[in-house]
């Protein structure tokens, strides 16, 4: 759910940053265009009106020059073209100096020639004869459109990088249209919206081909990270023990993830052998508490078989030729019974102190909890035979499996089960509880009574070697329970229940890579 989180805020903020800078193309475009029509309008005009000043200032040489058959049958010597051109280019230079940038000329098809051409603020040098050789195609076909129609003619060219206005004026000589005026000037360099259009198409394609940048780098790394994830939960299953390293800067988080997974497995093995020192330290400083509870347990047995065994002594001493002719020696059958049930005894005291000293396997399996549970019920059950008491069971479905020795876990759960039908002497019943933490780091098994509970003054005693209530027992049951669920890092612990009654709780760590170890 966090991958896809932080993917989609990704892509969140790339759609946000492309829209904003599609909006800021827009308003660039709106902004530049209203820019570029208001250049090109005022120079639509000032061309018009430069070439309508030129037709007014030239009418008189062309009268002139209409009356001496210049624009008749255009067959004229050289020297009277020249001469025609030299009039007119006078003419031309005065109208423009007057406006920078500014040039023209006059165009006559009867000649298919331009004269009196002049740009008298271009920088030299300047064609001598009509415009540049790009441009010429473009005024004459303007011009001969002008002369066509009989009308003034304003029209914007385009050609890379050029940028001008063209405005062709009619020019009329006795009635008849002989030819055209023509005035441009060229404006690229007054609309750097030009540029700016470029720049913001350029933008545009930018921001397009950064978001799906984003989107594919996003879709990459996501790609990454997932594999990183997945290789996490196989090192949380013990599957592995390293994460996958990608190139770039995911990689080096791996690298950091693989060395701190490193150190926690030192840390972790530190630990384990710190918990097995602990281990043996408290085992040791609870040997004084054990051989006195020992010494203590197999003197009763011990003195009872001894006076037993003396008793036999005196009497076979006192009648030597007893158990012959059936005359009787003082050995009772009740008396070699008794002697039997304290040798019993001691041999459960010494199974028991060999279970509390190797309590648990070498090695951990994957254990079902709730099977366990069942059947150390049943075990329990079939024992006790109490119809009397009711077993009510809240096992929870689909507990992980952690690794344990399932023998010994179902001896913690059948002796504190014992326990807990022992304490109750009246009708009631037993509550048997298992579920995940909130976290999911380890699993929770409650062991409910409906007895009288344990007095709080003996609470912190219960897990002593030898400490009972009974009447019979030796006291190492929950010693030695306590000792099974330390080994496998979990912890065990009895309180009052939510009613009458005591309660047990048992916690097992959800670990996978754990391994136990014979303590």
């Amino acid at each position: 759910m966090q991958l896809r989180d932080i993917t989609t805020r990704a892509i969140v903020w790339a759609i946000a940053f492309v829209l904003g800078v599609a909006a800021l193309s827009v308003m660039a475009f709106i902004t530049i265009g209203r820019w570029t029509d208001d250049v090109i309008q005022a120079n639509n005009a000032l061309t018009q009106l430069v070439a309508e000043e030129l037709a007014d200032l030239s009418a008189t040489v062309l009268d002139s020059l209409a009356t001496d058959s210049y624009f008749a049958t255009g067959d004229i010597s050289h020297h009277a073209l020249d001469s025609l051109n030299i009039r007119l280019r006078e003419v031309t230079h005065d109208v423009l100096e007057r406006v920078v940038g500014m040039e023209g000329g006059f165009y006559f098809p009867v000649y298919d020639g331009f004269y009196g051409y002049s740009f008298p603020t271009s920088p030299p040098p300047s064609p001598a004869y009509g415009p540049p050789p790009r441009s010429y195609e473009i005024i004459k076909a303007q011009a001969l459109e002008t002369i066509a129609s009989g009308r003034t003619l304003i029209d914007v060219h385009r050609f890379d990088p050029a940028v001008f206005p063209l405005a062709t004026v009619p020019i009329q000589v006795d009635g008849t249209t002989v030819g055209a005026i023509w005035t441009r000037v060229h404006i690229e360099r007054k609309l750097p919206a030009l540029r700016l259009r470029q720049v913001a198409n350029i933008s545009a394609l930018v921001s397009l081909l950064s978001f799906f940048l984003v989107i594919f780098i996003s879709a990459f790394q996501r790609a990454k990270i997932r594999h990183i994830l997945s290789d996490l939960e196989r090192i949380q299953h013990g599957e592995q023990s390293t994460v996958y390293v990608p190139r770039g800067p995911i990689g080096q988080i791996s690298r950091s993830i693989n060395t701190m997974l490193g150190n926690l497995a030192k840390a972790h093995a530190n630990q384990v052998q710190l918990e097995r020192e602990l281990q043996q330290k408290r085992k040791m400083a609870s040997l004084g508490t054990l051989v006195a509870g020992v010494a203590h347990e197999i003197r009763t047995p011990l003195a009872i078989i001894k006076t037993r065994v003396q008793m036999w002594q005196e009497s076979i001493k006192s009648a030597p030729d007893c158990g012959r002719a059936g005359r009787p020696c003082g050995i009772t059958e009740e008396s070699i019974q008794l002697v039997v049930n304290e040798t019993d005894r001691l041999a459960r005291l010494i199974k028991r102190l060999l279970v509390f000293s190797k309590p648990v396997a070498e090695q951990f399996q994957p254990a079902d909890i709730n099977a366990l549970i069942e059947h150390s019920i049943s075990l329990v059950d079939s024992n006790q035979k109490r119809p009397d008491i009711t077993i009510v069971r809240q096992l929870e479905a689909g507990l992980p499996r952690p690794l344990a020795d399932g023998n010994s876990l179902i001896q913690v759960f059948t002796n504190v089960l014992n326990n807990a039908y022992e304490a109750m002497n009246e009708p009631g019943c037993i509550t048997v509880e298992s579920k995940l933490t909130e976290r999911g780091a380890s699993i929770t098994i409650a062991i409910a009574d409906s007895g009288p509970g344990i007095p709080e003054q003996i609470l912190h005693r219960i897990f002593d070697p030898f400490f009972t209530t009974k009447n019979r027992g030796n006291g190492l049951g929950l010693s030695i329970c306590y000792e099974i669920i330390a080994a496998h890092g979990g912890s065990i612990i009895y309180g009052p229940a939510d009613g009458p009654g005591a309660r047990c709780v048992i916690t097992l760590p959800v670990r996978t890579g754990h391994q136990g170890v014979l303590k």
